[in-house]
């Protein structure tokens, strides 16, 4: 459950986006939201804050989140394609968990999902 000022905000935006959607919002989705994001920041953490396509590919690669996710059965531009959105999330997350690291979130993102 969100507690901090900045999980609270990207709680409030993900599910207004959501909704807006016309899908409900779950407190189950508010804490894989939030795991999917605290993960990408321990990642970061973890790699001294040198995030880039390789570290997300890994990350993405080696998450047990993701595996959860992301039908195991998908290879190739179909995996890609279910980890897009959830990769996504986890970036826009990163805006308001790890702002220090978001830019290279971002980055890392586009060089794999929109290259």
């Amino acid at each position: 459950m969100a507690v901090t000022p900045a999980q609270k905000q990207f709680i409030a935006e993900q599910r207004a986006y959501v909704e807006e959607q016309g899908f409900e919002w779950t407190a189950e989705e508010e804490s894989l939201s939030l795991a999917l994001v605290a993960d990408a920041c321990e990642t970061a953490i973890l790699n001294s804050h040198a995030v880039d396509a390789d570290v997300l590919r890994a990350h993405v690669a080696t998450s047990p989140l993701f595996a959860q996710l992301v039908d195991p059965s998908l290879q190739g531009e179909q995996r890609t394609a279910a980890e897009d959105p959830i990769a996504n999330l986890m970036v826009y997350g990163t805006t308001f968990l790890c702002p220090q690291d978001s830019d290279a979130w971002i980055d890392a993102y586009t060089e794999v999902y929109d290259g």
